[in-house]
């Protein structure tokens, strides 16, 4: 094999190579627009992730659980313990407000409430992460007279209203 010979087989080994090299390069329009879609969903699905996930992780919430009764015979004697859930941070200005929706005494006489009661409310002035503190639901129907007999049945719904820092 001469010179030129060896010269003609690179340059069409060269020919075939770039051949193959533009062949492989060239990613159909479809495929390409479907690979950029597919990136772009895979990113707002992290990025929608990662908010829920610090929404979970930083979202204020507090729980009210019965603790005590002191007197079983009285439902007003019930303690609420008020906990801030958070993780994190902590909760101000807690407005606890007690609204005895129904209650019910012995003698057959019920009261129906058909709201909260702002006056019949505890404020706890902060609650820093995971604190606990403790509020009672007083009898709002205080002093109705003897005939009423005692309460054996009382509603209580406990309305929560704070601000988070």
């Amino acid at each position: 094999m001469g010179r030129k010979e060896r010269r003609k087989a690179q340059r069409a080994e060269e020919k075939r190579r770039k051949r193959r090299e533009k062949q492989s390069a060239r990613i159909p329009l479809v495929r390409r627009v479907v690979s950029i879609a597919l990136d772009k969903i895979w990113a707002l699905v992290v990025v929608v992730a990662t908010l829920i996930g610090l929404y979970v992780v930083f979202r204020p919430h507090i729980s009210v659980e019965p603790l005590i009764t002191l007197n079983p015979v009285d439902p007003y004697t019930t303690q609420f313990n008020v906990k801030n859930e958070n993780p994190m941070f902590g909760v101000y200005k807690i407005n606890v407000v007690c609204w005895p929706r129904n209650m019910q005494s012995g003698n057959n006489f019920s009261v129906v409430s058909l709201g909260p009661l702002p006056n019949v409310h505890h404020e706890i002035p902060q609650l820093e992460a995971g604190a606990s503190s403790t509020v009672d639901c007083p009898p709002v129907i205080g002093g109705i007279g003897a005939w009423s007999g005692a309460v054996v049945n009382a509603e209580l719904e406990l309305v929560v209203s704070y601000r988070q820092s």
